[in-house]
């Protein structure tokens, strides 16, 4: 099939990583953004497959490429089989983690996290943050990454540094909003948010404060950071100030902060019989925080809207992508519960 012809060659292009000294004459020039595109393109063709076979067929094409990378075991086929896996996980995640599991991967990424080489670190710890996207993935992670990471959070380097705060925080937040779960210690979360905030507020570096914007995106699911990082006025003109900028993955992370924030994300109330069920039968029944109760919500919606939300919101909705939309119909909605915030919000070309 034509797909087949294109995907070794798209990869090949995934393979590419700046400043790395490879002697590889198929190197091609590329931007900032060329890894996120080639992400989209494997992903649209990969959910355009029509059966099965084609799929197997997929994953046995991105398999073969990974394979044929490895059989030369020197750091730049290291470096390249671990920049494709990072394009895999923000584009056919399947397939990615299916190759993760399949190849050994994770013992290379780690491998790699203490290698004392900047590229080798920045790859290898931006493929973990990829890879730990749920919560038995960030389990398997923490027992055999956790240290590494905090090792890596201690690098010179700003870049894998702050990389490796969000892979942190990927992982502290993975339990969501269920109190009754904790992949790590009580006032993790907070303390990984404070050094976020840190970085978005003193960092000049687009990047840095990008990745920083990232983990409280993750981080803002507990009650406890909320709480704080709405009182942080600095840190939210910081996150007002990045939504300048037009990159869709940096604007859905900072509307996943504002939809955090203001507990407009989707709640499901398990039904009271399911929940006795489960008492029964001892399986674990998530709790809610207190903090996310209406009265801690209500206050923080109102810090939002004094601190200067509302034409912050107004200049996201010209944003084009679909999901930030989305995300700030969500906090508009949630703040029009309150009848005293539809005036300003209207007058501040909320109802366009």
């Amino acid at each position: 099939m034509a797909y087949n012809r294109g995907v070794p060659k798209v990869l090949r292009v995934a393979a590419t990583v700046p400043n790395l000294p490879d002697n590889d004459k198929k190197s091609y020039p590329i931007t900032e953004q060329t890894k996120m595109h080639i992400s989209c393109v494997l992903s649209v063709v990969y959910h355009d497959l029509c059966s099965d076979k084609e799929r197997e067929d997929f994953n046995n094409e991105c398999t073969e490429f990974i394979r044929a990378l490895r059989e030369k075991d020197d750091i730049q086929s290291r470096v390249r089989t671990i920049s494709v896996l990072s394009v895999l996980l923000q584009g056919p995640f399947d397939t990615g983690n299916a190759i993760l599991g399949s190849q050994n991967l994770v013992d290379l990424m780690l491998q790699m996290t203490g290698s004392n080489d900047p590229i080798q670190e920045r790859i290898a710890v931006e493929a973990i943050v990829l890879s730990a996207s749920k919560k038995d993935k960030a389990a398997g992670i923490i027992q055999q990454g956790a240290d590494n990471l905090k090792n890596l959070y201690r690098s010179t380097n700003e870049d894998i540094k702050v990389l490796a705060l969000v892979g942190l925080s990927k992982i502290a937040s993975s339990k969501g909003t269920d109190t009754s779960t904790s992949l790590v210690a009580e006032g993790s979360c907070q303390t990984l948010s404070r050094s976020c905030c840190k970085f978005l507020t003193t960092s000049q570096s687009f990047d840095i404060r990008r990745w920083s914007a990232d983990g409280l995106a993750y981080l803002s699911l507990d009650a406890d950071v909320k709480e704080e990082l709405v009182d942080n006025l600095s840190a939210l003109k910081a996150l007002f100030t990045l939504c300048q900028c037009q990159d869709a993955h940096v604007l859905y992370s900072i509307t996943t902060i504002f939809v955090n924030l203001t507990n407009t994300y989707d709640i499901r109330k398990p039904d009271k019989e399911m929940t006795e069920l489960a008492a029964y039968a001892k399986q674990h029944i998530p709790k809610e925080h207190p903090k996310d109760e209406k009265a801690f919500f209500d206050e923080r919606r109102r810090k939002l809207v004094e601190a200067g939300i509302i034409p912050v919101l107004v200049q996201l909705c010209k944003h084009k992508s679909e999901n930030c939309r989305e995300q700030i119909a969500r906090v508009f909605l949630g703040l029009c519960e309150n009848e005293k915030y539809r005036g300003p919000i209207v007058a501040g070309g909320g109802a366009k």
